[in-house]
Order: C-alpha cells, then sequence, then structure tokens
C-alpha cells in the first residue's frame, strides 16, 4: 500500500480533528484511526505543528528558506577560505556556523 503524503494545511487540519475528537471524549488512538493516521504521526506532527496556525506556518517556512540561503552563503564563504581564497579564517567560519546553528534550534 502505497503512503500518502500530507502537506502542511492537511497536517494542520488532522491534528485540529483529532483534537476535536479528543475533547468530546475519545482516547487518542481512536481519534487518530477515526482521522485516519496512526498515533505515532499525529504524535510527530503534534511536536513539529502544534500550536502552530497558518500564518505561523507560513513564517516558519519563511524562516526555514532564510536560514538555508545564510548556510549556503557560509559554506561557499568556508569553501573559499578553505581553497586559499583568503577571504575567511576557519575560526570566522567556524563561529558563523556556530550561529547559524543555533538560529536553526530556536
Amino acid at each position: 500500500m502505497a503512503r500518502k503524503r500530507y502537506g502542511e494545511d492537511d497536517i494542520l487540519r488532522l491534528i485540529r480533528e483529532v483534537e476535536v475528537h479528543c475533547s468530546r471524549g475519545m482516547d487518542v488512538v481512536s481519534a487518530c484511526r477515526a482521522a485516519g493516521v496512526s498515533d505515532k504521526t499525529y504524535y510527530s506532527w503534534r511536536r513539529k505543528y502544534g500550536g502552530m496556525n497558518r500564518a505561523r506556518l507560513s513564517e516558519m517556512k519563511s524562516l526555514e528558506k532564510e536560514n538555508q540561503r545564510l548556510k549556503k552563503i557560509v559554506a561557499d564563504l568556508d569553501r573559499a577560505s578553505n581553497q586559499g581564497g583568503g577571504l575567511l579564517s576557519p575560526k570566522v567560519a567556524t563561529n558563523a556556523a556556530m550561529f547559524l546553528g543555533r538560529l536553526m534550534r530556536r
């Protein structure tokens, strides 16, 4: 059986649907079964998307895109400094990479 891929809007809708079933007295496993997802999938989605609305989801996506762009810039600069270009010292490139890593964890 092929796996179904859900988009972010679908995931938000399914999380909300499971929460509504649970508020009406169903346990989580039954609510997930009624929504058509496994409880493990529900918990992983809730960890990642829980408490979000569409506006926060689009903000998260734009931040992820910005982080990818910044990581690419640092990687390019690091590569240039390692090839003898002398643009960045290895210490500066390492500090920039650590800063981006902290941004990604937020």
